[in-house]
């Protein structure tokens, strides 16, 4: 369904004139235009109009829905679960169902699931060999580099991706993560960021890029702060203490990390906890043995 006849239909339902819709947004000519589908808009006006319309941007996705829309929602909620359980036989089934949309319709997010489904199938068929997967995913990541904009589209499919990225690819990303929640701040916008920087950290900690894992932990930390996420500013101290450590900066407190663990541990499953234990394990030495001691 085109956008701008959706946002007339939500106008027109709230009994709305145009001019009041577009007053100190845009002018009327474009306004008009915009609700016959005959022109677009970038995101900050668009925020503003459904703003105005007091609609959020979950209220104003579940209008949508249409066939295509449906598919979409339904297939990256698949993918989803799949990826989370490592599920070969639904990513098989998600990238069947996508190769045969593709042949008629060629939205790109067809194509980022077909992308995302195929490379994940591949890792958890070969052992996660990230050596296997150059020059794979360079749809997606073109389409990241070229967006002005993103939206929480972008942020979502960033960091379904990151993991299967190169170091230096991860830093880039990460920056960028850094710049676009500058330009826009919406709470859930910044949550998918958050989750990024924190993935990036943990990326790079593991790859031993202290440096970089120690800047990516400090901007997580403050974002996780400002829009109170906890698991995030979890993880995130994690990693800045390990960083810390491994860069030999005093801000490494040996307390603070073992408490990030304590409350790692109770609050997320044991899959996680012992992933990331394992990778500080190996960067700070008798950390095993006083996670032992405390683990509950």
């Amino acid at each position: 369904m085109n956008i701008g006849f959706m946002v007339k239909q939500i106008r027109l339902d709230k009994n709305l004139t145009q001019k009041y819709t577009a007053s100190g947004i845009m002018n009327l000519s474009h306004y008009s235009k915009f609700e016959r589908g005959e022109t677009t808009t970038n995101i900050e006006n668009f925020l503003m109009i459904l703003h105005r319309l007091n609609v959020s941007y979950e209220e104003f996705l579940l209008k949508d829905t249409s066939e295509i829309f449906m598919l979409k929602k339904g297939l990256s909620h698949d993918f989803a679960n799949a990826f989370t359980a490592g599920d070969t036989l639904k990513l098989s089934k998600i990238i069947e169902e996508t190769s045969k949309i593709l042949e008629n319709n060629n939205e790109l997010a067809f194509h980022h699931l077909n992308e995302l489904a195929t490379v994940y199938l591949s890792l958890f068929n070969n052992g996660f060999n990230l050596a296997d997967l150059q020059g794979k995913l360079e749809t997606i990541k073109s389409y990241l580099r070229k967006v002005n904009n993103w939206g929480i589209y972008e942020f979502v499919l960033l960091n379904n991706a990151l993991g299967t990225f190169k170091m230096d690819e991860v830093i880039y990303f990460a920056q960028k993560t850094e710049v676009q929640l500058k330009k826009f701040a919406i709470t859930d916008k910044c949550y998918i960021a958050n989750a990024i920087l924190y993935n990036a950290s943990l990326l790079l900690l593991k790859a031993h890029r202290f440096k970089e894992s120690h800047k990516f932990a400090s901007t997580s930390i403050q974002t996780a702060k400002k829009h109170a996420n906890t698991f995030e500013l979890i993880v995130s101290k994690i990693t800045f203490h390990a960083s810390a450590f491994a860069l030999s900066l005093p801000a490494y407190h040996e307390t603070e990390l073992l408490k990030s663990f304590i409350a790692l541990d109770v609050i997320d499953n044991s899959n996680f906890y012992q992933l990331i234990a394992q990778i500080c394990c190996e960067i700070i030495p008798d950390l095993e043995m006083k996670l032992q001691n405390i683990h509950i």
